[in-house]
């Protein structure tokens, strides 16, 4: 059910620019099906994964976000897979506030 609804929303919402994907459950298949979803609505757009793997905190995104930033990338979605505990987000991969 929720491959069906990212697919949905990215096929559903017209946008002009890259999705920066803030893994911090693990979880890869809601990255596959956010990418499927997206590249289903603008091929040309990229996915960049922060925490597939590794650990990350808000040290390691702002550094990655302006790396991804200065080689090209224009960010205008943002989708974090974790837990949610009144703004602080956090999983296996990592927490933030």
């Amino acid at each position: 059910m929720i491959h069906f609804l990212i697919a949905l929303l990215f096929s559903s919402v017209s946008y002009a620019g890259d999705v920066l994907f803030i893994d911090l459950n693990n979880s890869k298949k809601e990255i596959d099906a956010c990418e499927a979803g997206m590249k289903a609505a603008n091929p040309e757009d990229n996915i960049y994964v922060l925490g597939a793997g590794g650990k990350i905190d808000a040290d390691s995104i702002a550094a990655s976000i302006t790396e991804f930033e200065e080689g090209g990338a224009s960010f205008d979605t943002i989708v974090i897979s974790g837990h949610d505990g009144s703004g602080h987000f956090f999983g296996d991969n990592g927490d933030f506030l």
